[in-house]
């Protein structure tokens, strides 16, 4: 299930720059695209402010600009608390929890019960 997930930034700190995912579903090192490796922070929290707000200019230091509005535009309610995994979106990761939630539903249990008859 670790393919499905992906980070919520929260303050930065657990989560490594490349080798993560938290812009989406491929950590940073598998894009094809090109980044500033040298000026590469080891963790997310070096691009976030003291208010854990993002550094734009920091950001453009190592990424193109499409890539920057991208980060800028993450979705983050949890400012400044704990990093979290979270369910990545996309047409697969639909279907995977819907099978999880029918394969935990208390319904299921009753069938997988009948079914060691």
């Amino acid at each position: 299930m670790e393919r499905q997930t992906i980070w919520m930034v929260g303050n930065g700190a657990g989560i490594l720059t490349l080798e993560d995912t938290w812009v989406g579903a491929l950590p940073l090192k598998r894009w094809p695209t090109f980044i500033n490796i040298e000026a590469m922070p080891s963790l997310v929290a070096e691009f976030l402010d003291p208010n854990f707000n993002w550094l734009a200019e920091k950001l453009s230091t190592v990424f193109g600009k499409c890539l920057v509005d991208v980060i800028l535009g993450l979705t983050r309610d949890n400012i400044g608390g704990q990093d979290k995994l979270i369910w990545a979106h996309s047409e697969r990761t639909v279907m995977a929890s819907s099978i999880i939630y029918i394969l935990e539903s208390p319904r299921s249990s009753l069938i997988r019960s009948n079914d060691n008859r």
